[in-house]
């Protein structure tokens, strides 16, 4: 994640590393957050404007300081060594954690309004089988690619619609123009006309 001039980035298990050169020279940044031995169990760092926020297998941490030190923000969050923040979304001031693993199992997505002082559910809509892998904007709305096809919110994440003409595993989600494209399991398609029908994108 690039936050102005300075470069973050996740080395599992080496935990987070900084780049204040462009990518020339990366140095650990992990004071205070969960180690085992000399592993750092971190998955995924994100910015939101404010905080830089890392997830862990032992929960969220965030830093304000630029990574000098990191305490948690985890709320009652689970985290173990196969749920954990991986992915970070944020929007209109809310910060979006999207968790590995279904949602039945914990996973999902996750919203703060404070930074981490406090989290909320950020799935609602979406089945108890889904699995979230990506997030972005389109339009003035949310589309969230998952394990079963393509949500929409007009919200802000609060509620999900499933999105009719995509009902398969998609892992990413952008805007092209005028045309949307995903990254599915069947294949790589695009769609002009805001996502009512897709062809293949050989």
């Amino acid at each position: 994640v690039a936050v102005g001039t300075d470069l973050y980035a996740v080395s599992y298990p080496n935990g987070v590393k900084k780049s204040t050169n462009g990518g020339t020279v990366w140095a650990p940044v992990n004071t205070g957050l969960p180690m085992a031995g000399s592993n750092v169990f971190a998955q995924s760092v994100g910015w939101n404007g404010s905080y830089l926020f890392c997830g862990t297998h032992s929960g969220v941490y965030r830093s304000n300081d630029g990574g000098a030190t990191w305490a948690v923000a985890n709320g009652t969050l689970l985290a173990t060594g196969t749920i954990y923040a991986n992915k970070w979304f944020t929007n209109a001031g809310v910060t979006m954690a999207i968790f590995s693993s279904s949602v039945s199992l914990g996973g999902g997505i996750w919203r703060t309004t404070d930074n981490g002082n406090n989290w909320y559910i950020g799935h609602s809509g979406m089945g108890s089988n889904v699995t979230v892998y990506a997030i972005t904007v389109v339009g003035a709305g949310l589309w969230a690619a998952t394990s079963v096809g393509i949500y929409t919110s007009a919200d802000n994440g609060l509620n999900w619609t499933i999105h009719p003409a995509v009902n398969y595993s998609t892992f990413g989600i952008a805007q092209a123009g005028a045309n949307l494209v995903i990254l599915a399991n069947a294949g790589y398609k695009y769609s002009t006309n805001s996502g009512a029908s897709w062809l293949d994108a050989p």
